[in-house]
């Protein structure tokens, strides 16, 4: 088959080449650009090995405090007071409990709420922070949680 050069559509195989190494680049831009980052996981995580070990002797200073951990992982969503009346909450497309109102207060034990804290909610609403906080973390967060009911919101 001959070539017509006045074709302005033909192709040749380095045309083809050549349009699809930019198609690559350029996907592989937008990809870069839009894809979101993890974030960066500035928190400990202190798994309890037992006693003796080295992460059972770790200070306090290692592990954040309920409070922190309240603040840093659940705020968004639960709100600063626990009524989860967040922005954050009102998108979600589950109902996000109220942690001092409601069926969220049917008794609750440090154990149960930790154990939602590391593994995350059965509906997958709710993310584990397992790797993020810990075991010890999450039953000092898990300890605030149930005080939540007595404390007051700041700045209410």
């Amino acid at each position: 088959m001959m070539r017509d050069p006045k074709d302005p559509f033909e192709l040749t195989r380095s045309k083809v080449f050549l349009y699809g190494l930019v198609l690559c680049v350029f996907l592989t831009g937008l990809i870069w650009i839009y894809v979101p980052k993890a974030p960066e996981n500035t928190a400990q995580s202190v798994p309890l090995e037992g006693p003796g070990s080295q992460s059972a002797q770790l200070s306090d200073s290692t592990v954040l405090t309920g409070e922190e951990g309240y603040a840093k992982f659940c705020v968004q969503c639960h709100g600063a007071g626990g009524n989860a009346d967040t922005q954050m909450a009102k998108m979600m497309s589950v109902k996000v409990p109220s942690l001092v109102s409601g069926t969220y207060l049917v008794p609750r034990t440090i154990e149960d709420i930790s154990s939602l804290i590391l593994k995350g909610s059965a509906n997958g609403a709710m993310p584990g922070f397992a790797k993020e906080i810990g075991a010890e973390g999450s039953r000092r967060v898990a300890e605030y949680v149930l005080k939540l009911p007595e404390l007051k919101p700041s700045g209410k």
